[in-house]
This record gives structure tokens, sequence and C-alpha cells, in this order.
């Protein structure tokens, strides 16, 4: 018996097909009732984060009380007053049902105020006529500092022209937001701006580390450091034993690259994503400005060897870092709502730093030779380092919540809080990180988040003693 895996239920609920999502909430969760709380909790992380985007965000503010009080959701204020609609529990909206139907609807219940029921046991009914499951839109007590779905003061009339323009009325869903919006957000929204910011740093590092530049040009690079091109190509026993060399050692190259992606699995999650990528700089540094100037090396038996070795060095420091991480923050930086506009955007920009390479490189190394080329990404990889370390905040372990509290705030204080507040604690425990000895947890440095809201805290309290 084959048994196939459900499509992603996020993904189907983005689209509208909910009956589908709650199936493989279903498929995936023990029980009926774990799956019915994915699915709730799936629609209101979803239904949040669409509207946080179309909110004002306020860095200095919990996260419940970022979005901007006066805007306008579904139907709120203004259309309530003039629907004079005073809280109704509950209307339902068949999908066969005429507007002047439901508006009657509407009307006898503002006339005749009902006992309200238990807000979580709101539960759809069927259409007598039509056999077919009505939507039960409800409002529900709600406090002022609330953001989730019990806080959208669903309006009649605004409901029934969402649901017949684009038969979804959330924003999440694709048929209503579309894709291109969804990419339009990735600019108009800093939220989504600085995730961009973050995924496009670490994917662009990735070609500055040289390694494509190896990959991609492999056999030209290992050919030209084999030997005198011209006396190669002249003899054809050297030029056979050349070529077969270097086929050699671009497949121990490219097995290295492999097997050294492997310990990412478990890497990733236990030192971060981040941090695991800025710490395969330095080492990706050294060990390319080794290889480059080991192909000076006029004797080919002593270069084939040493070059072979470090080429091997520098992939198995590649691999588990920037050869991984990009692609793992960039998958985790966006929101739900815009992810896939997200990655889909941050893979283009790391395939248009791979072509810029393939076209650019083979010029800049027939100008100033194998060695002068390769050093050049040694040096690049110093700047990628810096990028990474100022630019990409980390996103092991975090909650979608507090990638929103993470990217709510603006650059400038990541940039602050990794080159004062990390930078000190790395001066005083060093020697602690070295020797793998315990750190005191008050040493333990707080999240991004948290550091954030204790210096807004400070510097409130201290424009207040002015």
């Amino acid at each position: 018996m084959i048994y196939l895996m459900p499509e992603s239920p996020r993904y189907l609920m983005k689209h509208g097909k909910y009956e589908k999502a709650l199936n493989s909430f279903n498929q995936i969760q023990t029980t009926p009732l774990l799956a019915a709380r994915d699915f709730m909790y799936a629609h209101a992380q979803l239904d949040f984060e669409s509207r946080m985007l179309k909110g004002r965000a306020n860095e200095c503010a919990n996260l419940a009380d970022r979005v901007d009080p006066s805007l306008s959701v579904g139907a709120s204020g203004p259309l309530q007053a003039q629907l004079n609609v005073r809280n109704p529990s509950h209307t339902s909206i068949s999908p066969g049902q005429s507007i002047r139907e439901v508006e009657a609807t509407a009307n006898l219940v503002v006339s005749h105020e009902s006992q309200p029921r238990d807000s979580h046991q709101q539960s759809s009914q069927r259409d007598g006529n039509s056999g077919e499951r009505s939507i039960e839109l409800t409002s529900l007590p709600r406090r002022q500092s609330d953001v989730s779905t019990l806080d959208i003061d669903l309006g009649i009339r605004e409901a029934i022209q969402a649901t017949l323009k684009k038969e979804n009325p959330y924003s999440y869903h694709i048929g209503v937001t579309g894709y291109y919006k969804r990419l339009g957000q990735l600019w108009s929204n800093m939220r989504c701006r600085r995730a961009l910011l973050a995924s496009s740093v670490a994917m662009m590092s990735q070609q500055m580390t040289g390694v494509n530049a190896i990959a991609f040009l492999g056999a030209i690079v290992w050919s030209k450091s084999l030997g005198d091109a011209s006396v190669i190509a002249n003899d054809p026993v050297k030029h056979k034993k050349s070529a077969e060399t270097a086929a050699i050692i671009g497949l121990a190259f490219g097995a290295a690259n492999y097997l050294g992606g492997l310990p990412a699995y478990w890497l990733s999650d236990r030192i971060g994503r981040s941090i695991m990528l800025a710490l395969g700089f330095p080492n990706m540094a050294w060990s390319m400005l080794v290889f480059a100037f080991l192909i000076k090396i006029s004797d080919s038996s002593i270069q084939i060897p040493l070059v072979s070795i470090f080429a091997v060095i520098f992939v198995l420091f590649y691999a588990p870092t920037a050869g991984t991480s990009p692609f793992s923050i960039s998958a985790e930086v966006f929101p739900l709502v815009s992810r896939e506009a997200g990655m889909a955007v941050a893979v283009a920009v790391n395939l248009l730093g791979a072509g810029v390479l393939v076209l650019v490189f083979p010029f800049v190394m027939n100008s100033i030779g194998r060695t002068g080329s390769l050093s050049i990404f040694a040096g690049l990889n110093v700047v990628a380092f810096v990028l990474v370390y100022l630019l990409v905040p980390e996103t092991k372990g975090r909650t979608l919540e507090e990638l929103q509290y993470t990217f709510d705030l603006p650059t400038r204080w990541h940039i602050r809080y990794r080159a004062t507040y990390i930078q000190e604690h790395i001066r005083k425990n060093w020697w602690r990180y070295l020797t793998r000895k315990e750190i005191a947890e008050e040493d333990i440095p707080v999240e991004y988040y948290e550091w954030a809201r204790i210096e807004i805290e400070k510097e409130r309290s201290s424009t207040e003693r002015d």
C-alpha cells in the first residue's frame, strides 16, 4: 500500500481549500481534536500575520498591541455605524443565498437580540433547501489589546461583498491578495523588507565564498593549476593525464561538498543558522587564501596533493555553513502569508549572483591570474562575515510570534545588538567557549527582541527623568 503525504495544510488554506487542509491535519495528527486545534491555530496565525502586514508596527509595544487601532479590517467602526448593527450574535451566509435574504436575516437579528452562546461553541449549520454547509460569521467578546481572529468585527455587508467578489473573505487567501500583491509587500511592508534584506544578504554571501567559481569552472581552474597550458595542449599524454587528474579532484570536491553538508542537520539546530553561517566565513577566508597561493607552486608532484587537500578543507568549511544556512534562513524569516513570494525572490537573488559570477570570473582570472582572482574571494569572505553578523538575525527555535518581534524592530537595532551587546559577551566568555566550559546563567545573552525591549525601556525612563 502506497501512502502519499498530504499537501501542506497552510498551502491549502492560503488557496481557500479548507476542507482539504483539515483532512491534511487529520492525517498528520493522531486525533481529530488535535487536528482541529492545529487547523484553528494555522488560521489564526495566517489571519494575524495578514493583519500585521496591513498595520503600522509599533516597536515599543507588545506583540498584541503592535497593530494601529485605527486599522480597518473586514468591517469595523464606521461601517458598523452605517449598518446600525449592535453586535449580532451570529449571521449565516449560505453560498446560494441572495443579498436581500442575508440583509433580511441581519435585520431580524438586530431587531431581536438573542442570548449569546459560548464563543467557542459556534457551529456551522446546513441550509435546509440546498443541503450546503453555511458560513457562520460571529462577533465575539474582545479586549482592546487583543490582536487575533477573535478581534475581527465582521460586518454583514462587507463580508457579503468580499464573498461575492473573491468567494473568500480572508485576506491571507491567495485568491484575495494575489501573488503579485504579496510580491509587492516584500518591498512596501517594513517587516517583509527587513526579512528580505536578511535573506538576500545570506544568499549573496554564499556566492561571495567563491565555491561556485570552483564548482562551475572546475575544469578550467584545475587544468590550469596542473601545469603550463601550452605544454599540456601539445602533449597528448600530458593532456589526458591532466584531464583525468582534474576530474578526480573535481569528484573529490563534490563528494566532500555532499558529505560536509550532513552535519548541518543537527548543527544548525544546536548552534544556530546565522551563527553557523558567520562561523564559516573566517575559515573559508584563510583556506581559500592558502588554496590560491598553492596554485603558484611549479612542482606538480607537490602542488597537486596540496591543492587537492585544501580544496577539500575549504569545501568542508563551506558545506555545513554557507552551503545550507542561507536556505534555512530564507525559509524562516518571512511571514507565512508571503513566504512563497519571499523564498522565490531570495533564491532569485542567489541565482543572479551565481550567473554574474560565471560571466565575470573568467575575465578576472585571465586578467590577474588564478591566484589573484581566488584571493579576491578570500577578501569577500571577510566582507560576507561582517554583513551576516550585523544584518542577519538568528532564527533557530524562534516561533512565528518571536520572528514577528524580531523583524518589527529596525535593522539598526540588530546592528547595535551584535556590535555592542554580543561583542561584549564574546569578549568576556571567549575562553569558556573555546574550552567548552559551562557559561554562567547570568552571563547567557538574552534574545535580540528581549534586549531591544530592555533598551527601549531604559531610553524611555531616561527621557522621562530628563
